[in-house]
């Protein structure tokens, strides 16, 4: 039998209706503070790194199908954002998938950095210019993938809150 979150008592909803759109909003928010602050507002181009996106999205997208499958990943995904679950099964699913991306995520951040690094010690010059195309690849992958775990961990903890609420309502 599901259980309304909603009416359960220990579920307290965000007033914002989609708190994960609220969050996003908030991380890049936080992202532009650290660009125009850091950098500055007039070289925010630096930020678009493909073969650093690439590598980062490449592997944790190659990793959830491998671990999942396409279907059931994009369902628990698909329902962690909505943020309801009709069974402790599909909660727990979700929380499964959303654990190995946040895992995946820092994995790659990590693979990302390294293959930057080989990229800037393998060019075979000593002009700075073309060894910063590997430096960029490096943090920049470290860079998304540290954004892609933040936004894994903040869908899993909401996900999580979800299972309580269903578990004390199976429990009652």
């Amino acid at each position: 039998m599901a259980a309304d979150q909603g009416n359960h008592p220990a579920y307290q909803p965000h007033p914002v209706k989609n708190v994960d759109f609220a969050a996003i909003v908030g991380v890049a928010a936080i992202l532009v503070a650290y660009v125009v602050v850091g950098i500055g507002i007039d070289r925010i181009v630096v930020f678009w790194e493909p073969p650093a996106q690439a590598i980062v999205f490449a592997i944790v997208a190659g990793g959830l199908l491998v671990g999942h499958g396409c279907s059931r990943s994009l369902q628990a995904l698909s329902q962690s954002i909505k943020g309801h679950f009709c069974s402790e099964e599909e909660a727990i699913l979700a929380e499964d998938v959303l654990s190995l991306g946040v895992r995946l995520s820092i994995l790659a951040g990590a693979s990302g950095t390294v293959i930057g690094l080989i990229r800037m010690f393998y060019s075979g010059t000593t002009d700075a210019a073309e060894m910063t195309q590997g430096m960029a690849v490096a943090l920049l992958a470290l860079l998304y993938s540290v954004f892609l775990a933040i936004a894994f961990s903040m869908a899993r903890s909401r996900v999580i809150r979800a299972l309580v609420c269903l578990r004390e309502a199976k429990g009652a």
